[in-house]
């Protein structure tokens, strides 16, 4: 869903660590994978991007071209609120713990607020009162599905903040946010957003936020 004029995928490369990913790495063996490209494809009219054309200090290149991802299967995923509780081996003192994500959702799911979890099975923390999890089903599309259906987005600087920006969904951002270190010039201004500070010992500092966001928002779409 995140590429839908694509007709097909290549493959060929290996995963690494949690703890090796992050920024661009240069392949050693890049002439080889083109050339296999060109051997399946059987054509070299193609145009190739190299790691070299798009290095980690390179951010704005790609921001003007954006789309509102959909969806390809519509399994029925929706929540009012859609968080995304980041469990990395990468930075991991950025991880706001499993104890404080919980403890916001049993305040939401008190409150009659349903929540989704969006990110992979890997590196999210497993929460209860979950209404959906995106890696119970189909991978990114899934984490779309509950994006766009969702009232609220609540990230940390991570690659799904950049989803719900593609998404153009109300985000909140928590902790730390990069700002004019690149991060604004991939959301659309004109869609909510708000960075939330404050709040790394106080969970339910944050669920008042939430709170107060979905009360206002519904009071304008009343009125």
């Amino acid at each position: 869903c995140l590429f839908p004029s694509a007709s097909s995928f290549y493959y060929e490369w290996q995963d690494i660590e949690d703890n090796r990913k992050a920024g661009i790495y240069h392949s050693s063996d890049e002439e080889i994978i083109k050339n296999q490209i060109i051997n399946h494809l059987q054509t070299d009219d193609i145009h190739f991007v190299s790691p070299s054309d798009a290095d980690w200090e390179e951010k704005e290149s790609l921001s003007k071209y954006v789309f509102i991802p959909q969806s390809l299967h519509n399994l029925g995923l929706s929540a009012d609120v859609v968080i995304a509780p980041r469990n990395r081996t990468m930075d991991s003192h950025r991880n706001w713990t499993q104890d404080r994500w919980q403890s916001v959702v049993n305040e939401l799911v008190q409150s009659n607020i349903s929540v989704g979890v969006c990110g992979s099975a890997n590196s999210s923390f497993n929460l209860e009162n979950i209404k959906h999890k995106a890696y119970d089903h189909i991978d990114v599309d899934s984490d779309v599905e509950l994006m766009n259906n969702a009232k609220l987005v609540i990230v940390q600087e991570s690659g799904l903040q950049y989803l719900s920006f593609l998404c153009e969904r109300p985000t909140f951002c928590i902790d730390h946010y990069l700002k004019d270190f690149g991060s604004d010039l991939h959301r659309n201004m004109n869609v909510y957003f708000k960075q939330i500070t404050g709040i790394w010992n106080e969970p339910s500092l944050l669920v008042s936020e939430i709170k107060t966001f979905l009360h206002e928002s519904s009071n304008v779409a009343t009125v």
